[in-house]
């Protein structure tokens, strides 16, 4: 069983999460990435809600499977 239902929330915050599941760049990294987007599409896509994700903005984390995001992705650099 589920701990939240789908739509749960307006916002997801990720302050590392993704970075941590995809430290190295490997197909393990991979789907473990995929899992978590698809976890924040399901607890804010039906609320139309957003992903604020923090990262270290490393170039495997950044092409990860987000591309048919049914959610706003919140995203700022700072240089």
């Amino acid at each position: 069983m589920r701990q939240f239902e789908a739509g749960a929330f307006d916002i997801v915050v990720d302050k590392g999460g993704l970075d941590a599941l995809m430290g190295e760049n490997t197909p393990d990294a991979g789907d473990a990435g995929a899992a978590l987007l698809a976890e924040v599409a399901r607890l804010a896509a039906a609320s139309g809600g957003a992903y604020a994700c923090v990262t270290l903005a490393q170039a495997h984390v950044l092409r990860a499977p987000c591309t048919s995001r049914p959610y706003t992705l919140l995203c700022g650099r700072k240089d």
